[in-house]
């Protein structure tokens, strides 16, 4: 990618998401590291066979992979910090 084409991503990024995109769920993932990047495995328990079963592969460089930790982080406190709101808002109504 150029770096024109990189610097009209980062200001004015679009995301298209197909509706027939499925949203999958995982129970549990597993990641495996080289000097270039991670792959992250996400897997899905099936009990009534035993076994787990990868739905998705998904691979990205070191670079990506810290940006991705670093917005999974913020994300997850954006996520308590509404939780604790939403519940504190609850009690006041009692």
């Amino acid at each position: 990618m150029g770096e024109d084409t990189e610097k009209k991503l980062k200001e004015n990024p679009h995301v298209y998401v197909p509706a027939n995109t499925p949203i999958l769920y995982s129970d549990m993932a597993y990641i495996t590291s080289t000097q270039s990047g991670i792959v992250v495995d996400f897997v899905q328990t099936d009990s009534l066979h035993n076994r787990l079963t990868v739905i998705s592969r998904i691979g990205v460089s070191n670079e990506h992979a810290e940006a991705l930790l670093k917005t999974i982080t913020v994300k997850l406190i954006e996520s308590k910090l509404n939780k604790s709101r939403k519940h504190k808002h609850k009690s006041k109504k009692h």
